[in-house]
């Protein structure tokens, strides 16, 4: 069985413009650009989520930074003495 070392791929369903697989080729690679299989409601649970990540961080960055504050302050009150 001979095999065509370059085949014509002019009419592939992955040149052709306006097809629904959102499939590209860059490079000679594949590429997907379909969008993820999630829902709003799922963006919008992970949007909660990630909100409250951040909040939890926000949280302890303000408390390093008054411990530091409160550290400073202790030290100039020693210092005075």
């Amino acid at each position: 069985m001979a095999t065509n070392k370059n085949p014509n791929l002019s009419n592939s369903i992955y040149q052709q413009k306006g097809g629904k697989l959102d499939l590209s080729i860059k490079d000679g690679m594949l590429i997907n650009n379909k969008p993820d299989g999630t829902t709003g409601i799922a963006h919008i649970v992970q949007g909660n989520r990630m909100k409250k990540r951040f909040d939890a961080i926000d949280i302890q960055v303000d408390a390093s930074i008054q411990a530091d504050v409160l550290k400073d302050f202790r030290e100039i009150n020693r210092l005075k003495k």
